[in-house]
């Protein structure tokens, strides 16, 4: 199953739980099928504390996670997490037999190992919203980073987020610089018709790649 797949799959969840489900695929997917505390479920998903409550739920009623409660001898029954049988099956078809054959699954896995608060203050800091829309973005990008034919709509499918989020993240990506450039689609025009908005990735930005790697962007326009 490829990326862009799986987030379509996702289309009646919110980013946050997005973004915990893939970080659960990223730091646990070896070892599915899978039960874990409702802590042990945060701290594998990269979940505030305060926000884990909520996520978990959501995840509960989209059917990806089920509760399953332990009587103990004493005190009261503690909640645990089990992986759908079909999420499971579906993050297991994420992880392909031969990774290095799949395009940017590298910097899928690197943005989603990233701290997502400000004490990493080394490098700049990314939201779980952002690195949903960067996976986005990458499951549609050629070779050179570039994307074509992805509109809002799908924009929306993969993400969650609506028009004005949408927005919200181009500006803030290309304020990292992880977009080089992007060029609206037209609507209306007699030659070309409709056309969505192309974008460049920029693939040799250290939240894309390792320090060792070396990946040039081409722009084409």
């Amino acid at each position: 199953m490829s990326v862009a797949k799986l987030l379509s799959h996702l289309s009646e969840l919110s980013p946050q739980s997005r973004y915990a489900l893939m970080k659960l695929w990223l730091e646990s997917g070896h070892s599915f099928p899978l039960q874990l505390s409702v802590q042990d479920c945060a701290r594998h998903m990269a979940i505030p504390r305060a926000r884990a409550g909520k996520v978990i739920n959501e995840l509960i009623d989209a059917g990806h996670i089920k509760p399953n409660f332990r009587f103990g001898q004493r005190g009261r029954p503690k909640r645990f997490i089990d992986i759908s049988a079909a999420t499971t099956e579906m993050l297991h078809n994420l992880t392909p037999a031969h990774p290095g054959g799949v395009l940017h699954l590298e910097s899928v896995h690197r943005l989603l190992g990233r701290r997502t608060s400000n004490a990493d203050a080394d490098s700049p800091s990314l939201s779980p919203a952002n690195i949903v829309f960067l996976i986005a973005l990458l499951s549609c990008a050629n070779e050179s980073g570039a994307v074509h034919g992805i509109g809002t709509t799908r924009l929306s499918t993969y993400t969650g987020m609506n028009t004005q989020r949408i927005n919200l993240q181009i500006r803030e990506i290309k304020r990292l610089g992880l977009i080089l450039v992007s060029v609206p689609g037209m609507t209306g025009a007699r030659i070309l018709g409709k056309t969505t908005t192309s974008y460049w990735l920029n693939l040799s930005h250290p939240l894309f790649k390792s320090p060792t790697g070396s990946t040039l962007s081409l722009i084409h326009i």
